[in-house]
């Protein structure tokens, strides 16, 4: 199933309940159905907060993994979607600017793009002016830590 960011409400998502036919399953919701609400779930945490949108990013702003977190807590009760991105990765690359049209389109109603770059300091040059040319705008990150497994396994 893939997410279509038509609806920020999560539950939007979840489409009607469809019930097991099998008595021996009576009130229980169906696996498509588990499989949604998690989908929705997962959406609700990706957006979790929101905050006025402003101009492009005027630089990387080092986080690491405790940053994160004190990042998300500083948003809580907000819109937000945390990309992870790289300047070498070219899906990451292809996504940017749609990313942005999401932002961009659901502004008003508060939503809030935060970029972390994972780009090692020898390719960093190249993610600033990237973001600008996408169009992103509000904070900008890039990833700081001694510990990449550590860094990942905050996130998850």
């Amino acid at each position: 199933m893939s997410l279509r960011p038509r609806n920020i409400n999560a539950l939007s998502y979840l489409g009607p309940a469809r019930r097991t036919p099998s008595s021996a399953n009576r009130g229980r919701i169906s696996r498509a159905a588990r499989r949604r609400l998690h989908t929705a779930i997962i959406a609700g945490v990706l957006f979790t907060a929101a905050s006025a949108l402003g101009a492009p990013p005027e630089k990387l702003t080092p986080v690491d993994q405790a940053g994160y977190h004190r990042l998300l807590a500083a948003n809580k009760g907000a819109v937000v979607l945390v990309d992870f991105w790289a300047t070498w990765c070219v899906p990451c690359r292809t996504e940017m600017p749609e990313l942005v049209k999401l932002q961009q389109k659901y502004r008003d109603r508060g939503v809030k793009l935060i970029t972390i770059s994972a780009d090692e300091p020898e390719t960093e040059q190249g993610a600033l002016p990237f973001l600008k040319k996408a169009g992103a705008t509000g904070p900008a990150y890039i990833k700081r830590t001694k510990d990449d497994d550590a860094f990942i396994n905050a996130i998850d």
